[in-house]
This record gives C-alpha cells, sequence and structure tokens, in this order.
C-alpha cells in the first residue's frame, strides 16, 4: 500500500479495541491489533507533515492499546508498555518513510537540467 503502513500492538486478549481496526490471528493467549495509518495527503518533506504524521502515529497505537478497566465505571486506558512498543515501531516506519521522500526530491532535484 502506497502511503500508509501499519501500527501493530500485541493486546492482552480481552482488551478492548476503538476505532478501525483489523485483528491478526491470536498467538497464544495474546493477540496482534494492527491499525492501518495512511500519509498519502501529507507532505512528509516539511515539518508540519511530519508532526501531523507524528499525531497519528500517536492516536494509532494508544486506540491499539486499549486496555478495560477492572473497574467498571472508569474508562478504558491504554497499556503503557505496548504503547510505547507499538509507538516506537510506527515511529521507525515514518522515520523510514520521511527518508524515502527525501530521497525522492533528491533525485528528481538532480535530474533538472544545469543552467
Amino acid at each position: 500500500m502506497k502511503g500508509c503502513f501499519f501500527v501493530a500492538a500485541a493486546a492482552l486478549a480481552g482488551a478492548s479495541i476503538a476505532g478501525p481496526v483489523s485483528a491478526g490471528p491470536p498467538v497464544g493467549s495474546d493477540s496482534v491489533m494492527v491499525e492501518i495509518v495512511s500519509y498519502s495527503d501529507l507532505d512528509l518533506a516539511s515539518a508540519a507533515g511530519q508532526k501531523r504524521l507524528r499525531d497519528r502515529i500517536s492516536a494509532a497505537a494508544y486506540r491499539s492499546c486499549l486496555m478495560d478497566s477492572p473497574a467498571t465505571p472508569s474508562p478504558a486506558v491504554a497499556d503503557r508498555s505496548c504503547f510505547r512498543k507499538a509507538l516506537n515501531e510506527a515511529l521507525a516506519q515514518m522515520n523510514r518513510a520521511i527518508a524515502q521522500s527525501k530521497d525522492r526530491v533528491g533525485l528528481a532535484e538532480a535530474a533538472l537540467p544545469r543552467r
């Protein structure tokens, strides 16, 4: 998929997941939750585009790591270690996408005729 990557989080069985998430096959008592984050509408060469993508990644990692609260009236919270791992893996993907976009810009500039 061009302009997309995945935020994957290992979630404990029974954890609640909010948002459009695709669950992978269960592995033992855990399962892997995956959310697609699109950046095809962003300019990754700009600081604003990169910040917007970081915000999307953070929100997707949070949603993917939500767990039911043990106290019934309390809201669901994200598992911290799950969130950190999902965020770090997705930010690594983001950095590769930014590097690729910079490489494409460099190649395009090199192809321009010299004056």
